[in-house]
């Protein structure tokens, strides 16, 4: 009784579409590039549209849950007028981790709270954040970006270009920046 190579098993399914050996190759990758592509292009999304839940992806976060620092941070963006799902996760560790660099064993609450209103701002602009929050603290923003752009080598510095270098910065707030400097 001769079986044949288990290379050959998942050919066998093909039936008589596939006559030899080189057809069969050439049509099973066929099949496999279509599903490559039919995949990226759903997990494909842009910049201002929530993330994709359902993409097979294996996420710590979701296993373990989010540590407590994750949780305050995101209690802040909700109090700053950005639903947490928008900023990505890897931003938010970077908050964090610079938050913790910056200022040490201050009050992490209050921290977490100027530096989502900050990444608030530059996410979603003048106009929406003040319509968000109030006009006062629009304001107050405005001149913390206005001398973290002056001062360059701040915690609000480096806050604004991590929401430039994520693709999370408004038009408006990204045109006042100069790139030269940076």
């Amino acid at each position: 009784m001769r079986t044949r190579p288990i290379a050959f098993w998942p050919m066998a399914r093909l039936g008589s579409s596939a006559r030899n050996v080189k057809t069969q190759e050439t049509y099973l990758l066929a099949r496999i590039t279509a599903r490559i592509i039919h995949r990226h292009a759903e997990i494909e999304m842009s910049a201002r549209r929530k993330p994709d839940r359902t993409a097979p992806m294996f996420r710590l976060f979701d296993m373990l849950g989010p540590s407590a620092a994750i949780r305050a941070l995101d209690d802040a963006l909700r109090g700053s007028g950005v639903h947490p799902l928008l900023v990505p996760e890897p931003v938010k560790l970077t908050v964090i981790r610079l938050n913790t660099r910056e200022d040490g064993p201050r009050n992490q609450d209050v921290a977490f709270a100027e530096a989502s209103q900050l990444l608030a701002y530059c996410m979603l602009g003048h106009e929406q954040f003040a319509t968000s929050n109030s006009s006062q603290d629009a304001d107050r923003i405005d001149t913390r970006v206005e001398a973290a752009l002056d001062d360059g080598d701040t915690l609000d510095a480096k806050l604004i270009l991590l929401a430039l270098h994520a693709g999370l910065i408004a038009p408006e707030i990204a045109d006042r920046i100069d790139l030269d400097d940076v």
